[in-house]
């Protein structure tokens, strides 16, 4: 977040660039000519459907592209690839949260690669960004005080929960959903909601912020002015929402 914390809640931070028009060039047998440039740093590729969930083939193509992951020596950075975007993912582990610069400077990195790779086995022809998103994924548990969705409140102090009681009923189950329009071409949505931890089976609070939108140009340069932004944007809101006993007491706020 723009504030830094010493142990944050941030389970997953996702950069991705969406392109403009796709790169219907793109081919199996080029991915795994981007690998071989990669796989020092990514040594694993698994494929996985489209983010859209269809399979669309091009001609001259007889099975559609999918998506492609490029996982990392540590499982914590993750590339994905497909024909209309590029994401780069940074996943918790076991290792600290490298905060978001150090994230952003591994997309920079790897997109680059990959852009400079397609112009030259590829299509030489610029292939713009239409649009970028910024994704938060935080999982809040028993050790920042939340227990069920009754603690809700002592985490996000403006989370209204419904205040009845029928039948002896108790409540069980949350989810919120709200946008805030930060700029005319910035977005940010929240989403509030327990889930089951993939990993432990235990319930946590799942909170996602996600910005999306379209930079102010299609370069590179205009997409990074976007994601610091979106990243700005992202901290404030994460600021407003969460309680200062939960910021203080259980992630730690670093000094500078």
């Amino acid at each position: 977040m723009a504030r830094k914390y010493e142990k944050p809640p941030i389970d997953e931070l996702i950069i991705s660039a969406y392109f403009d028009p796709p790169l219907t060039g793109l081919r199996a047998e080029h991915i795994g000519l981007f690998w071989s440039e990669i796989r020092g740093d990514f040594p694993s590729v698994q494929q996985q459907p489209p983010t859209d969930g269809s399979f669309e083939a091009v001609p001259g193509e007889i099975f559609p592209l999918p998506r492609f992951w490029f996982v990392g020596t540590d499982d914590q950075n993750l590339l994905q690839i497909q024909r209309g975007s590029f994401f780069c993912n940074w996943r918790r582990r076991d290792g600290k949260y490298p905060h978001f610069d150090s994230v952003k400077k591994s997309f920079d990195i790897y997109f680059d690669k990959f852009l400079r790779f397609y112009a030259e086995h590829v299509d030489a022809e610029p292939h713009s960004i239409k649009a970028c998103e910024l994704t938060y994924v935080n999982l809040i548990d028993r050790n920042s005080g939340w227990n069920s969705s009754a603690d809700t409140r002592s985490i996000l102090p403006h989370f209204d929960l419904a205040d009845v009681s029928f039948s002896g009923a108790t409540l069980v189950n949350i989810k919120c959903q709200q946008t805030f329009r930060v700029a005319d071409n910035l977005l940010v949505h929240a989403l509030v909601q327990p889930r089951t931890h993939a990993k432990t089976g235990e319930e946590v609070l799942y909170l996602e912020l996600r910005a999306v939108g379209e930079p102010l140009g299609g370069a590179k340069g205009d997409a990074d002015k976007w994601y610091d932004a979106a990243h700005e944007a992202i901290g404030s809101l994460f600021e407003a929402m969460t309680s200062d006993v939960a910021r203080n007491e259980f992630w730690l706020p670093q000094e500078g």
